[in-house]
Formats: C-alpha cells, structure tokens, sequence
C-alpha cells in the first residue's frame, strides 16, 4: 500500500525526545525514552505520564538550544501528561475534529529507542484496526503502525496533519499491535488547560477530578490521596 506522507504543515520540531536515567526505578542502568510534542503557541506539551514518572531532570531540545520544562498536571489513569516548557514553538499540532473510523489511514511520529538510534524523528504508517483496547477499554486505539519503545507520548496523526490520539503502548509479543489513546479523551482532558494555574495538578485515580493543593482526599469523591505525589517531579531530557 501507499506510505502516507507528513503533510508539509507538519514539522518536525513538533515533537521532542525523552531521554529519563530511571535506573533506580526500573533497576537498570542508563536512559529510557519516550516523545512528547508541542500543542499550542504558549509551550503546553503532551507526553504519556510513564514517560515523566519518576524522572529528576526535565529539559527540551528546540532548534538546538535547551529549555527546561515543568510538570503541570499528571493522570495516571489515562496515562497523560502535561508538561509547559518557557518557550513559544513556531509550530505545533491541531486537534482533529473528526472522530476516528475502522481502517482511517493514520501516521504515528517519535523517537523509538530515543538517542541511541538517532535524532531524526522516525515516521511509520498504519491504520486504525479497532475503536476499543484491551478488554474493550473505549479509552484506547488499536493501531498497526510499527511503535517500538520510545514512540510512547507521541503523536498518532491523520492525512491532514491533525492529532487524533497519543501512543501509549504495544504488545510485545503480537506483531503491529499497538494503542494510543483517543482524540476525544484527551479533549476531554484538555479542556482544562486554559484553567489551570503553573502548580502541579494531580488528577484523582478515581474521578479523574483535578487536584490543585497539597491534600490527603480528593476533593471530588474522597479518595486517599498520597502527599508524597505533591512534592517537586524532576523530569529528564526531552
């Protein structure tokens, strides 16, 4: 079949690298990886919330010169993450407004294996195979692009350059099984954006709710909540 191309409004300084040294979590040494990318002119970038958890040091790699970054809000739940850098990107992506359908032909942009393999940004094709994950999850996507480790957080995009979900894991042992979560979950999510203060926010496992100050309950439904997810998150290169 034919390769879809980025459309030329589509760039590649919309998506950034992580490297994250998480060797005392994951009891391994060197970096990990994953992708995060730019969606709006005030610095506001996505990436999935396993890519900065547990990271110490948070920077991104723009036109060659570094900015740091910091951790706005978190969901673990739906394994997002919001991250604002003091940079205002030349370009970034738009959200699709169409909802995704069986067999649309969609790209999936990153950094698999981040900078071990290169810095270029890697394009593979793919469709969408099914509107559900596992166990009939309706937060997820099954996609055939090719995804490799490194390629979580970032963007999974249509013909025309728009997001419509955010790559978020495969399985290993299938071939060309992979997932993203769904444009219209991180709508969802998004829409709180404009809202939110530049203090860390913890979305409640429970309700989802946004949780602004250091609090042992969540506000919302009254679940425990751990104090110790309030204290300062380092991040690793982007």
């Amino acid at each position: 079949g034919e390769t879809s191309q980025i459309p030329k409004k589509y760039t590649v300084k919309s998506v950034y690298t992580c490297d994250e040294d998480k060797g005392a979590i994951a009891g391994k040494e060197g970096p990990a990886s994953g992708t995060a990318f730019f969606i709006d002119r005030k610095g506001h970038l996505l990436t999935n919330n396993h890519v900065v958890e547990g990271c110490k040091v948070s920077k991104i790699n723009y036109f060659n010169e570094e900015y740091d970054t910091k951790l706005i809000a978190t969901d673990k739940t739906l394994d997002l993450a919001l991250l604002k850098a003091n940079v205002r990107p030349r370009s970034f992506i738009s959200f699709s407004k169409n909802e995704p359908k069986k067999r649309q032909t969609i790209t999936a942009a990153g950094y698999p294996l981040g900078k071990f393999l290169s810095d270029d940004l890697k394009i593979t094709a793919g469709i969408i195979n099914s509107l559900k994950g596992i166990a009939n999850n309706t937060s997820m996507l099954q996609i055939d692009a090719t995804v490799n480790p490194g390629n979580s957080g970032g963007p999974v995009i249509n013909e025309k350059g728009e997001l419509m979900g955010i790559v978020t894991s495969k399985f290993s042992d299938a071939d060309n099984m992979g997932f993203a979560i769904p444009m219209e979950t991180l709508r969802e999510e998004l829409q709180i954006v404009n809202d939110l203060s530049d203090s860390f926010t913890l979305g409640c496992s429970n309700c989802g709710g946004l949780i602004e100050e250091k609090i042992d309950y969540c506000p919302n439904c009254g679940t425990n909540v751990d104090e110790k997810l309030f204290e300062e998150i380092g991040l690793s290169d982007f």
